[in-house]
């Protein structure tokens, strides 16, 4: 607001810069476990595959999806691009992705709730500014500010997560993590546009305290059980795969609310009429009007508030779903290898 939008980004070269000088003082490199030929093809059909993807579902809502021929030229690019990484996979003998990273139940099943805790999590995290602004009317130093619990959960419970993490099975901590969030999720489907910040704040600090329960526990049984050797590659692998779903995530919800903005507000206008009683006097007051283009222009824009709210609370319905939906994944994972202190580590059970 006071700079210009550049510093959205230029904000993150510091932190940036004291990250590398971090990794370079204080991460040492581990054992060479032997280099493997770079895939040239299977990287680049991968990212033209997820490139060509996020630009079909940004584009397809401004554009009529398949309308477009600009639109039908990228979902077929992504869906080409992800046959030939496919194939690629499948027939390389130095695949871009090792294979054997697959094998593993715990890296698999965590790598797709974390594509989902990605859609939670970043997904709120864009609906939320233009709630507030737009349609509280916050300014935005204001929302920056209501924004703040949700950091302070996050910090609180990534502090804990380490302690309880030695005391606790990590997947009954995730478990807390998503049923937090859930509850959160729920809270979020109550807001009204008459609302103070309090509802806001409170969803928003719960939300930070799932989220932190979530990802540190997440990335532990991720990596717990496949072999050291695949560590590395499978840790880029995650990493995407998250990105992935925070992308595809916050490009779904902006498409489900745009749409079901439409859908609201033709639902609402349904009633506005003048054989509806509450459509005259002493009930339709000032600056509403079904007589003035004035009153008939404010009446509108009020319709078209009421339906973005119920947008909105349809898309954290839909999180909210996603996320009751992500629990049963847990019962795919397995206890992390307990080490014994005289031998090798105990066999996991899947329990």
């Amino acid at each position: 607001e006071n700079l210009s939008w550049r510093w959205v980004f230029y904000i993150n070269l510091p932190i940036g810069v004291m990250a590398f000088v971090g990794i370079l003082l204080f991460i040492v490199d581990g054992v060479e476990t032997g280099r493997r030929r770079f895939d040239f093809f299977g990287y680049a059909t991968l990212a033209i595959a997820i490139g060509a993807a996020q630009l079909f579902l940004d584009r397809g809502a401004t554009q009529d999806w398949l309308s477009s021929p600009e639109v039908v030229l990228e979902g077929a690019t992504a869906v080409l691009a992800a046959y030939l990484f496919t194939v690629q996979m499948a027939t390389a003998k130095q695949p871009f992705v090792n294979l054997a990273i697959f094998r593993d139940p715990n890296y698999v099943t965590a790598s797709i709730l974390g594509f989902f805790v990605g859609i939670l999590l970043f997904s709120s995290l864009a609906l939320l500014p233009p709630l507030m602004e737009n349609l509280l009317g916050y300014p935005v130093v204001t929302t920056g500010l209501v924004s703040v619990p949700r950091g302070i959960g996050s910090f609180v419970s990534m502090l804990l997560v380490g302690q309880l993490a030695t005391r606790m099975d990590t997947r009954l901590i995730i478990l807390v993590g998503l049923s937090i969030s859930a509850v959160a999720l729920w809270q979020m489907t109550q807001f009204t546009i008459v609302m103070d910040s309090w509802p806001l704040m409170i969803s928003g600090f719960m939300q930070g305290i799932g989220t932190g329960l979530i990802f540190v526990p997440l990335s532990m049984l991720a990596f717990a059980t496949i072999p050291g050797a695949l560590r590395v590659e499978a840790a880029g692998l995650f990493t995407v795969i998250r990105n992935m779903g925070s992308s595809v995530g916050i490009s779904l919800m902006q498409v489900l609310l745009v749409a079901n903005i439409a859908t609201a507000h033709s639902t609402l206008v349904e009633n506005v009429h003048r054989d509806n009683p509450l459509m005259r006097t002493p009930y339709l007051k000032a600056p509403f009007s079904l007589d003035t283009p004035r009153g008939l222009a404010a009446l509108n824009g009020e319709i078209t508030r009421q339906a973005t709210m119920v947008a909105y609370i349809d898309d954290f319905k839909v999180m909210l779903l996603i996320t009751l939906g992500a629990m049963p994944l847990l019962l795919l994972m397995r206890k992390p290898v307990k080490r014994t202190a005289s031998g090798p580590p105990e066999p996991a059970h899947a329990e």
